[in-house]
Order: structure tokens, then C-alpha cells, then sequence
């Protein structure tokens, strides 16, 4: 089976390529005898509801989607590298070799829902929330260290715009810099505290790019800045603080927002919180959501993203064990 994991993080499926991979999967699924379907999503992109049963009690979710940019796989001292390693495709890998097993057991009421875009703005998610699909639980397969999450952040993405004035650098007074005034109100918001909560933690903020200006000796009459709030609280509570910057040169866009959640857990297993951002607010409205998968979360997005072999056996074996769990929940 660890053929089978290469090759899929040697299919480039960074977000909006994630078509291949979906038409190869849809292919091995087919071949196995599993009912597949294809939700478009947009263009040439769409999501997997897989059915082992008829009306599967307990299902798998997974994204398909990576960042960039993309690495191949590679195998060293017991540990696979490449994207995808961790986040996602170690969890989709064991997810798919766990269903593998239980297909073969009658009672085993499970399916598979893999999703594309969860990257970017979880547009694959969103439009699974409108499927139709119906089940007691999800299991979400994300990088937790194999752990239960019992407790994860809710996020807002947010665009400042600010425009100014040009002019010759040597006469600042005779312009307006929108790229001093964004860096001073950048800054305010990386040193100010958001708040924190006695479950969730502290909320923060990163600013993962920006934009702007035209040249050296030129004043920037143009700036721009993309960012991410990791929330412990309600998403309302920070954008009424951000509407006080807002002015006739400063535009504020909330690209995308959702709330910090609470997952279910089982007795017996680890549990954890955690600080990233996932497709469990999306998915919360078709079943009872929870959250477990191998490797570590600061392994992914990196350059040496990777994960365990051994952590990968160890979570076909918490993943065969959790369903069996939930099953016999779902019996009483």
C-alpha cells in the first residue's frame, strides 16, 4: 500500500489542479468495486462521495488539495517526504487502506468524502454541505499527531487595501504613502492583544503578503496586504475592531470567516487543540465532526514536509478502532 501513497503525492494536486488526482482515484475506487460519486465543484474540479455501503453511518473526509509548491515523494530512514506527506495525503492514504479492511466486514458502514480546495477558501467543502449527504459522523483526517482534537480555532481572512498619493521620494511631504501608512497599521495589529479564551487559547493574526508601490524612489500611492486571524473567539468580535481603521483611503475586505469549534471526541483516546484551520465548520451541519491523522502540523506547508512511516500504521489502526467505536455508538 505504500506504492499507492506515492503515487499520490507524485500527482501535482495543488489547489485548482486537483483533477488529476480525482480522476485517478475515481479510477482505482471503481476498479475495486466502491460506488463513486462526482460533485462538481467549478470548471474541472469536484469532490468524491464514495460509498463502501449503501448508507454509510461513519464517514471518511479528507482534502485533496496541497499547497505549492509541489515536491515529489521520496522515502528516507523510515519517514516519507513530499507535498502532501502530512497535509493531507498520509491521512487519505490511511484512510483508503483502513476502508480497504473493513469493506470486508458486513456491519462496516463507512464511505469516503474527499474534498478539493481546503487550502485556498474550502469551496469543495462548502459545496458538500449542500449534498445531501447524510451519516452519524465524520471522521476529518488532518496533520494532529494522531490525536483527537477536541478544540480547534476559527479563522478570518481579511484584504487591506490602502491608496495614496505618488510623488518624487525626495519630497515626501508632497505625497501620501499607502505603503507607510499600511506598514504602520500592520504593525499596530501584530503588537496589539486580540484576546484570549481559557479553552481555545489566544487569538492571532499573520500577515502572509503583501504588495505595492512602483519604485524606490517613487511614493507608493498603492498598497496591499493579505492576512489570517486564528480566532478563540467570534469572528463578529474582530471585524468590529477592524471597521475603526476603515477611512476613505483604507478598505478592509473579510475574504472568509468562520467560527472556533468543538469537536466530538471518544473516551480512551488522546485529545488535543489545535490552531489551524480546517473544513470541520463547513462539514459540522451533515454530521458529528471529528478530527484525527498522522503527522505533525509543523511538517506541513514546509519545504521538508514529511511524516512517519510508523506514524501512518498507527493511524490505519486509530482509524480501524474509532469506526468500530463509533459503530457500536450508533448501534445503542
Amino acid at each position: 500500500m505504500l506504492d499507492l501513497l506515492k503515487t499520490l503525492i507524485d500527482i501535482d494536486s495543488s489547489t485548482g489542479r486537483e483533477p488529476e488526482l480525482g480522476r485517478w482515484l475515481c479510477q482505482w475506487l471503481l476498479q475495486r468495486g466502491y460506488q463513486v460519486e462526482r460533485q462538481e465543484v467549478c470548471a474541472e474540479r469536484f469532490n468524491l462521495i464514495v460509498r463502501a455501503s449503501p448508507s454509510p453511518a461513519v464517514w471518511f473526509c479528507t482534502h485533496l488539495d496541497t499547497v505549492e509548491p509541489f515536491m515529489g515523494y521520496r522515502e528516507e530512514g523510515g519517514r516519507i517526504y513530499g507535498r502532501g506527506a502530512c497535509d493531507a495525503k498520509g491521512s487519505l492514504w490511511a484512510m483508503l487502506s483502513v476502508v480497504e479492511r473493513l469493506r470486508r466486514q458486513p456491519a462496516a458502514n463507512v464511505g469516503l468524502l474527499l474534498v478539493v480546495g481546503e487550502e485556498h477558501d474550502s469551496d469543495g467543502a462548502k459545496m458538500l454541505a449542500r449534498s445531501g449527504v447524510t451519516g452519524e459522523y465524520i471522521i476529518l483526517g488532518e496533520p494532529t499527531d494522531n490525536h483527537l482534537v477536541s478544540h480547534q480555532k476559527g479563522s478570518l481572512v481579511f484584504r487591506i487595501t490602502v491608496r495614496g498619493r505618488s510623488g518624487h521620494s525626495g519630497y515626501p511631504e508632497r505625497g501620501s504613502s499607502a505603503i507607510h501608512r499600511l506598514t504602520q497599521i500592520l504593525s499596530t495589529w501584530l503588537h496589539r492583544d486580540w484576546g484570549e479564551d481559557a479553552e481555545f487559547g489566544k487569538t492571532v493574526v499573520n500577515i502572509g503578503r503583501i504588495q505595492g508601490g512602483n519604485g524606490a524612489n517613487i511614493i507608493a500611492d498603492y498598497a496591499q496586504a493579505d492576512g489570517i486571524f486564528r480566532l478563540a473567539s467570534d469572528p463578529s468580535e474582530i471585524c468590529d475592531q477592524l471597521e475603526r481603521y476603515k477611512d476613505e483611503e483604507v478598505r478592509i475586505e473579510v475574504l472568509s470567516a468562520s467560527h472556533p469549534q468543538r469537536l466530538f471526541t471518544l473516551p480512551g483516546y488522546p485529545v488535543k487543540t489545535v490552531s489551524f484551520g480546517s473544513d470541520a465548520a463547513y462539514l459540522a451541519s451533515l454530521a458529528r465532526v471529528l478530527m484525527l491523522g498522522p503527522g505533525s502540523i509543523h511538517f506541513a506547508h514546509r519545504e521538508d514536509e514529511q511524516v512517519g512511516v510508523d506514524e501512518l500504521l498507527a493511524a490505519c489502526d486509530l482509524y480501524e478502532k474509532l469506526v468500530l467505536d463509533l459503530l457500536d455508538q450508533t448501534i445503542r
